[in-house]
Protein backbone atom coordinates (compact mmCIF):
# COMPACT_ATOMS: atom_id res chain seq x y z
CA UNK A 1 0.00 0.00 0.00
CA UNK A 2 1.20 3.72 -1.05
CA UNK A 3 0.27 6.35 1.36
CA UNK A 4 0.42 9.64 0.31
CA UNK A 5 1.89 12.97 1.66
CA UNK A 6 -1.27 14.20 3.39
CA UNK A 7 -2.39 10.54 4.25
CA UNK A 8 1.00 9.56 6.05
CA UNK A 9 0.69 13.31 7.97
CA UNK A 10 -2.25 12.22 9.33
CA UNK A 11 -1.25 8.86 10.70
CA UNK A 12 1.71 10.30 12.12
CA UNK A 13 -0.24 12.89 13.69
CA UNK A 14 -2.60 10.35 15.66
CA UNK A 15 -0.06 7.41 15.63
CA UNK A 16 0.77 8.86 19.15
CA UNK A 17 -2.45 8.99 20.85
CA UNK A 18 -3.23 5.99 19.39
CA UNK A 19 -0.05 4.44 21.26
CA UNK A 20 -0.80 5.81 24.29
CA UNK A 21 -4.51 4.91 24.46
CA UNK A 22 -3.79 1.11 23.62
CA UNK A 23 -1.18 1.21 26.28
CA UNK A 24 -3.19 2.57 28.60
CA UNK A 25 -5.87 0.03 28.23
CA UNK A 26 -3.50 -2.73 27.86
CA UNK A 27 -2.07 -1.41 31.74
CA UNK A 28 -5.26 -0.58 33.02
CA UNK A 29 -6.69 -4.51 31.94
CA UNK A 30 -3.33 -5.72 33.53
CA UNK A 31 -4.26 -3.89 36.43
CA UNK A 32 -7.71 -4.74 36.89
CA UNK A 33 -7.19 -8.82 36.44
CA UNK A 34 -3.90 -8.41 39.08
CA UNK A 35 -6.59 -6.64 41.36
CA UNK A 36 -9.10 -9.94 40.99
CA UNK A 37 -6.72 -12.17 41.38
CA UNK A 38 -5.92 -10.73 44.72
CA UNK A 39 -8.91 -10.53 45.77
CA UNK A 40 -9.81 -13.88 45.48
CA UNK A 41 -6.53 -15.20 46.70
CA UNK A 42 -7.50 -12.80 49.59
CA UNK A 43 -11.12 -14.20 49.75
CA UNK A 44 -9.72 -17.69 50.09
CA UNK A 45 -7.37 -17.18 53.08
CA UNK A 46 -10.24 -15.01 54.72
CA UNK A 47 -12.47 -18.53 53.53
CA UNK A 48 -9.96 -20.67 55.44
CA UNK A 49 -9.63 -18.87 58.15
CA UNK A 50 -13.31 -18.43 58.89
CA UNK A 51 -13.84 -22.15 58.63
CA UNK A 52 -10.46 -23.22 60.46
CA UNK A 53 -12.29 -21.38 63.80
CA UNK A 54 -15.59 -23.14 64.22
CA UNK A 55 -13.47 -26.58 63.25
CA UNK A 56 -11.39 -25.49 66.17
CA UNK A 57 -14.33 -25.48 68.06
CA UNK A 58 -15.87 -28.23 66.99
CA UNK A 59 -12.85 -30.53 68.28
CA UNK A 60 -12.44 -29.64 71.37
CA UNK A 61 -16.01 -29.77 71.93
CA UNK A 62 -16.01 -33.23 70.88
CA UNK A 63 -12.98 -33.63 73.32
CA UNK A 64 -14.39 -31.97 76.27
CA UNK A 65 -17.57 -34.49 75.70
CA UNK A 66 -15.36 -37.66 75.59
CA UNK A 67 -15.57 -38.22 72.01
CA UNK A 68 -18.91 -39.22 71.21
CA UNK A 69 -19.65 -38.76 67.67
CA UNK A 70 -22.39 -41.07 65.88
CA UNK A 71 -20.86 -44.21 64.55
CA UNK A 72 -17.68 -43.88 66.43
CA UNK A 73 -16.61 -47.41 68.50
CA UNK A 74 -15.73 -46.51 71.82
CA UNK A 75 -15.21 -48.01 75.24
CA UNK A 76 -16.56 -45.32 77.28
CA UNK A 77 -19.40 -47.55 78.42
CA UNK A 78 -17.51 -50.28 79.47
CA UNK A 79 -15.38 -47.55 81.70
CA UNK A 80 -18.08 -46.02 83.80
CA UNK A 81 -19.52 -50.17 84.17
CA UNK A 82 -18.20 -50.56 87.68
CA UNK A 83 -17.66 -53.89 89.20
CA UNK A 84 -19.13 -54.45 92.57
CA UNK A 85 -18.45 -57.04 94.69
CA UNK A 86 -21.33 -58.95 96.55
CA UNK A 87 -21.43 -57.40 100.23
CA UNK A 88 -20.83 -60.39 102.79
CA UNK A 89 -23.51 -60.93 105.13
CA UNK A 90 -23.46 -63.42 108.00
CA UNK A 91 -25.44 -65.99 106.07
CA UNK A 92 -22.69 -66.17 103.17
CA UNK A 93 -20.04 -66.11 105.26
CA UNK A 94 -21.41 -69.47 107.14
CA UNK A 95 -21.60 -70.46 103.56
CA UNK A 96 -18.38 -69.75 102.74
CA UNK A 97 -16.97 -71.47 105.90
CA UNK A 98 -19.11 -74.43 105.56
CA UNK A 99 -17.77 -74.64 102.32
CA UNK A 100 -14.05 -74.46 102.96
CA UNK A 101 -14.63 -76.60 105.76
CA UNK A 102 -16.20 -79.05 102.91
CA UNK A 103 -13.10 -78.52 100.80
CA UNK A 104 -10.99 -79.58 103.58
CA UNK A 105 -12.49 -82.55 104.41
CA UNK A 106 -12.42 -83.79 101.22
CA UNK A 107 -9.19 -83.19 100.55
CA UNK A 108 -8.22 -85.13 103.85
CA UNK A 109 -10.29 -87.87 102.52
CA UNK A 110 -8.73 -87.82 99.31
CA UNK A 111 -5.15 -87.90 100.70
CA UNK A 112 -3.93 -91.42 101.30
CA UNK A 113 -2.77 -92.45 104.74
CA UNK A 114 0.65 -93.08 105.60
CA UNK A 115 1.50 -96.55 105.40
CA UNK A 116 1.84 -98.07 108.99
CA UNK A 117 5.45 -99.69 109.11
CA UNK A 118 5.12 -100.53 112.94
CA UNK A 119 5.70 -103.66 114.14
CA UNK A 120 2.61 -105.61 114.79
CA UNK A 121 3.14 -107.73 118.01
CA UNK A 122 1.67 -111.01 118.58
CA UNK A 123 -0.53 -111.74 121.39
CA UNK A 124 -0.98 -114.46 123.04
CA UNK A 125 -4.44 -115.73 125.06
CA UNK A 126 -4.24 -116.56 129.32
CA UNK A 127 -2.41 -119.92 129.37
CA UNK A 128 -1.65 -120.11 125.87
CA UNK A 129 1.97 -120.55 124.28
CA UNK A 130 0.43 -119.56 120.64
CA UNK A 131 -0.49 -116.94 118.39
CA UNK A 132 -1.76 -115.88 114.93
CA UNK A 133 -1.61 -112.91 112.48
CA UNK A 134 -3.21 -112.90 108.92
CA UNK A 135 -0.88 -110.89 106.53
CA UNK A 136 -1.63 -109.56 102.81
CA UNK A 137 2.14 -109.26 101.12
CA UNK A 138 2.63 -107.31 97.62
CA UNK A 139 5.24 -108.21 95.80
CA UNK A 140 8.28 -107.33 97.43
CA UNK A 141 6.35 -106.11 100.71
CA UNK A 142 7.55 -107.07 103.63
CA UNK A 143 6.04 -107.05 107.41
CA UNK A 144 7.29 -106.56 110.70
CA UNK A 145 6.43 -108.64 114.23
CA UNK A 146 7.38 -108.50 117.59
CA UNK A 147 6.97 -111.20 119.98
CA UNK A 148 8.32 -111.31 123.84
CA UNK A 149 10.61 -114.31 125.09
CA UNK A 150 11.71 -115.72 128.11
CA UNK A 151 15.51 -117.03 128.13
CA UNK A 152 15.59 -120.67 127.93
CA UNK A 153 12.00 -121.17 125.07
CA UNK A 154 11.69 -122.96 122.03
CA UNK A 155 10.63 -120.42 119.65
CA UNK A 156 8.78 -121.16 116.56
CA UNK A 157 7.32 -119.20 113.49
CA UNK A 158 5.67 -120.91 110.39
CA UNK A 159 3.73 -119.02 107.60
CA UNK A 160 1.01 -120.76 106.15
CA UNK A 161 2.36 -119.67 102.57
CA UNK A 162 5.65 -121.46 102.20
CA UNK A 163 7.17 -119.23 99.45
CA UNK A 164 7.39 -116.09 102.58
CA UNK A 165 10.69 -115.53 103.87
CA UNK A 166 11.01 -115.11 107.89
CA UNK A 167 13.78 -113.39 108.74
CA UNK A 168 15.00 -112.41 112.69
CA UNK A 169 16.05 -108.75 113.10
CA UNK A 170 17.09 -108.59 116.53
CA UNK A 171 20.55 -110.58 116.93
CA UNK A 172 22.37 -112.08 119.69
CA UNK A 173 19.01 -113.71 121.38
CA UNK A 174 18.57 -116.96 119.71
CA UNK A 175 20.54 -119.92 119.32
CA UNK A 176 20.26 -123.73 117.68
CA UNK A 177 18.33 -121.79 114.58
CA UNK A 178 16.59 -123.87 111.95
CA UNK A 179 15.30 -122.47 108.62
CA UNK A 180 13.17 -124.07 106.24
CA UNK A 181 10.84 -122.66 103.74
CA UNK A 182 7.91 -120.17 105.78
CA UNK A 183 9.62 -121.80 108.77
CA UNK A 184 11.80 -120.66 111.63
CA UNK A 185 13.14 -122.28 115.16
CA UNK A 186 15.47 -121.21 117.24
CA UNK A 187 16.54 -121.55 121.33
CA UNK A 188 16.20 -117.81 123.34
CA UNK A 189 18.90 -117.16 125.46
CA UNK A 190 17.76 -113.90 127.11
CA UNK A 191 14.31 -112.50 128.37
CA UNK A 192 12.97 -109.48 126.12
CA UNK A 193 11.32 -108.52 122.57
CA UNK A 194 12.39 -110.37 119.38
CA UNK A 195 11.35 -108.63 115.89
CA UNK A 196 11.33 -110.63 112.79
CA UNK A 197 10.10 -109.82 109.18
CA UNK A 198 8.26 -111.97 106.69
CA UNK A 199 8.52 -110.89 103.36
CA UNK A 200 7.04 -111.67 99.85
CA UNK A 201 9.83 -112.40 97.75
CA UNK A 202 7.76 -113.43 94.67
CA UNK A 203 6.27 -111.59 91.93
CA UNK A 204 2.58 -112.40 93.10
CA UNK A 205 0.96 -111.36 95.95
CA UNK A 206 0.08 -113.69 98.75
CA UNK A 207 -2.36 -114.25 102.03
CA UNK A 208 -0.45 -115.83 104.62
CA UNK A 209 -1.54 -116.74 108.29
CA UNK A 210 1.51 -116.60 110.77
CA UNK A 211 1.45 -118.88 113.81
CA UNK A 212 3.98 -118.16 116.77
CA UNK A 213 4.70 -120.74 119.30
CA UNK A 214 6.81 -120.34 122.21
CA UNK A 215 7.43 -123.33 124.55
CA UNK A 216 9.47 -124.08 127.48
CA UNK A 217 12.11 -126.63 126.74
CA UNK A 218 11.14 -129.93 128.22
CA UNK A 219 7.31 -129.03 128.22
Amino acid sequence: MIFKSKDRDGVLKYLPSFLIKTSCDTLDATFRRYTWERHLSKNKEDLAVKLIFPIAILCALVMACGGILPGANTNTQLTTNVITAPANTPGTANTSNSNANTANANANASTPKPVDNSPKRISFGKGQTTGSENVMLAPGESKKFVVGVAEGQFLSIESSAKEATISILTKGKTTDVSEEDGFYSATTTAKGDILFQITNGTKKPFKSSIRVSIDFQGE
